[in-house]
């Protein structure tokens, strides 16, 4: 006799968890000759930091400088390169989708994300 498993007997597989142990980022000191090179491009030295906003500044790949502070900041424009990432409340609307329950019967699920990034 042939024994058939039922897909909704096997257990869940494990999930993992999503948090991480950051790891802080290390203060490069920054090169002065940086800002003697940059000096004829003085307009593009700053740079805006809009509210709920973080930017990262990355001087030749490496991580220099951290800003979470909205307004304008000065920084030589020399080899830098600007990341951002909003830190206000993101919302995603997962849409409709179709499961079928433990008796077979078809069950519309749906879900409202609301997600920040932090430190």
């Amino acid at each position: 006799m042939s024994t058939t498993s039922n897909p909704l007997d096997a257990p869940a597989p494990a999930v993992q968890s999503m948090s991480r142990a950051a790891e802080p980022v290390k203060a490069v000191p920054r090169n002065p000759i940086f800002d003697v090179l940059s000096l004829p491009f003085v307009p593009c030295n700053f740079t805006v930091v809009n509210p709920r906003e973080v930017v990262a500044m990355v001087y030749c790949g490496s991580v220099t400088n951290i800003i979470d502070t909205p307004g304008c900041v000065y920084s030589p424009c020399c080899c830098k390169e600007e990341r951002r990432v909003s830190s206000a409340i993101q919302t995603v609307d997962l849409p409709n989708t179709k499961v079928v329950d433990a008796n077979g019967s078809p069950v519309m699920v749906s879900a409202v994300l609301n997600y920040q990034v932090q430190e």
